[in-house]
């Protein structure tokens, strides 16, 4: 659960005012946590992906509160890191698929056995220039979708930088491009440096951003609820918040990037962590927060310097739709630039979850054009 660090790092889960195993919170370390490729026959006619199961939603309650069907929010695509989501083709299957054709034809013409050697001979020489003539249009089909799915590959790369005495890794996305850009840091949802999370960091860096996405569960990616759960428990608010300002502190240092025009933005758990980034970092030049915990000290919200932006749902039961307008109207009281938005119908996780039943593409689209004209400024340097 996100405390920011203005008011209470140590404040224990009893303490805190709304409980929400996606929002930002860190205790005690340890708990359990690559994506294989898949890869596509091509005699199938199709290229398939794993994934993995995609739970219901979660609405921001602690683990004892939640029923089974509940106790699987905030859920994004849950790839394991490490591997781009790319499913290579199988050579074999062509190879395959054209030997058993070079298997069949002599069986044809055995049967056709009142032919004359010289007609057989004919035929044959027919029957094998088809045969590599299909050769050739599967491996140059073949080709083509093997150079198709490569270059729908990540762009990014996983990177290693200092945080504190230690040496973490994120998740780095550089656009093409010379001088000094705009940068942001990506920070994830309960599940870990998901695919979804580097899906985002690919995104902002087409926009033009050098978007690192830091690696807060050194390594772990949970693909189901009480995983996830176990990994936000277990990871300790300062060694996290450390991991971020250090992040900003490798954009900061690249001579790519104009260390003015840094932001952050998270998704859930990110989300309150975004939040607290903001206030941890006032250098920073803007925040995107979707359905992150917020924090309540009117002194820590009247002292925030950095713009917010902020996507809510109204029927989000851990992220209330009043502590929303408490936060709000809290700040523009004391003259701070934030914009926050509820989607009255939308939940929890409405703009990230790939479950259909939480999932809303119109609130999610408005909430994510919100977003891209949110950053666009920051981008142009306004």
């Amino acid at each position: 659960m996100l405390i920011a660090h203005a008011e209470a790092p140590r404040q224990t889960l009893e303490k805190r005012s709304v409980p929400d195993p996606c929002a930002a919170q860190m205790e005690s370390p340890g708990v359990r946590g690559l994506m294989e490729e898949r890869v596509a026959l091509l005699r199938r006619g199709q290229v398939s992906r794993d994934r993995d199961d995609v739970g219901s939603p979660v609405a921001d309650l602690s683990a004892g509160e939640l029923s089974p069907r509940e106790a699987d929010g905030c859920r994004a695509e849950s790839q394991e890191s490490g591997e781009p989501v790319v499913e290579t083709l199988e050579p074999r299957a062509v190879v395959q698929s054209l030997d058993g054709k070079k298997r069949r034809h002599p069986l044809r013409l055995a049967r056709s056995g009142t032919a004359p050697p010289a007609t057989r001979s004919r035929a044959l020489k027919r029957r094998r220039g088809r045969a590599m003539s299909r050769s050739s249009v599967s491996f140059a089909f073949a080709s083509f979708l093997a150079a198709g799915l490569a270059a729908a590959a990540p762009a990014g790369k996983m990177t290693s930088y200092p945080s504190g005495s230690e040496t973490v890794s994120g998740y780095l996305v550089v656009p093409d491009g010379g001088g000094k850009k705009p940068a942001i840091v990506v920070i994830q949802e309960w599940w870990g440096l998901n695919d979804f999370v580097k899906q985002k960091a690919d995104h902002f860096a087409a926009e033009g951003f050098v978007a690192l996405a830091p690696d807060l569960y050194r390594g772990r990616v949970a693909t189901d609820a009480d995983t996830a759960h176990q990994l936000m428990r277990g990871m300790p608010e300062d060694r996290a918040m450390r991991d971020l300002k250090a992040a900003v502190a490798a954009l900061r240092a690249r001579p790519d990037v104009d260390p003015a025009r840094i932001a952050s933005i998270g998704w859930c758990m990110g989300g309150g962590y975004s939040l607290a980034l903001a206030v941890a970092e006032p250098g920073l030049a803007g925040t995107v927060l979707y359905y992150g915990r917020l924090v309540t000290d009117p002194a820590t919200i009247a002292g925030l310097k950095v713009p917010l932006l902020g996507n809510f749902g109204g029927k989000d039961q851990g992220i209330t739709p009043e502590s929303v307008r408490a936060f709000a109207d809290g700040a523009k009281a004391a003259g701070r630039n934030v914009d926050f938005k509820i989607y009255p119908d939308a939940g929890h996780a409405f703009a990230s979850s790939p479950d259909p039943k939480v999932f809303r593409a119109q609130d999610a689209q408005d909430a994510d054009a919100r977003t891209e004209a949110f950053l666009a400024k920051l981008r142009k340097g306004r």
